[in-house]
């Protein structure tokens, strides 16, 4: 990092004290969204707007997280835009023994009240059988995962 990149996180950190910064190591992207590996280890995933996610989409991200952790199992962060979709076969697939392969705990940060009563859905219905939680903030999804290493 450049000294000049290095005071503007220092300044920013200041100003900012609760706000976690995070660089990005390695990433894949894919037209649905992007999946990054940060420098904490935890493994993001960001879907954009105006897609369904299935089946086939998810198991891109699934092989996606392996890949970015040297198919070892990592905290996975899941972002999507407000107006992206998961169908019924997508969460069941995240919430099987093959879709959490590569998953120790995931954290679901929601932006509105409908992704909030999907994500609570799959977490009652699918049960997935690793610690899940919601949340509405990108920090505090992130300050929970570290407690789950």
């Amino acid at each position: 990092m450049n000294g000049l990149n290095l005071s503007i996180k220092l300044l920013f950190l200041f100003l900012f004290p609760n706000i976690i910064l995070l660089n990005i190591v390695k990433e894949i992207s894919f037209d649905f969204g992007v999946v990054q590996l940060l420098d904490n280890s935890i493994v993001r995933i960001e879907v954009i707007s105006n897609v369904i996610i299935d089946y086939k989409e998810c198991e891109l991200l699934n092989n996606a997280i392996g890949e970015l952790n040297n198919n070892s199992k990592s905290l996975v962060l899941m972002l999507a835009d407000d107006t992206s979709q998961f169908t019924a076969e997508a969460r069941a697939f995240s919430a099987s023994d093959e879709g959490r392969k590569f998953t120790i705990a995931d954290a679901m940060v929601t932006r509105n009240l409908a992704q909030r009563l999907i994500a609570t859905l799959y977490i009652k219905i699918n049960k997935p059988q690793i610690p899940s939680k919601i949340f509405n903030s990108e920090d505090e999804a992130i300050k929970w995962l570290l407690t789950q290493k």
